[in-house]
């Protein structure tokens, strides 16, 4: 239980500073000022500007197929 609240607290926790890192630098606020409205709000926008990369680069598997014998 406890791994899994970690977890999830490491989770936000990286997608606010992807948040933050994706408003300009002088609308940010320093990590000091934040309150629960702002670890919230860089947390969705976080998200959102990871959904907005993975748009533009797709993840495709690689497979490995053998080569058909020539």
């Amino acid at each position: 239980m406890l791994s899994t609240v970690c977890l999830l607290t490491a989770i936000v926790i990286w997608l606010a500073a992807l948040g933050r890192s994706a408003t300009p630098r002088h609308e940010r606020l320093p990590w000091t000022r934040w309150t629960a409205k702002d670890l919230v709000g860089n947390t969705i926008l976080g998200a959102r500007r990871l959904a907005e990369l993975q748009k533009r680069n797709p993840v495709t598997p690689h497979r490995c197929t053998p080569r058909a014998p020539e």
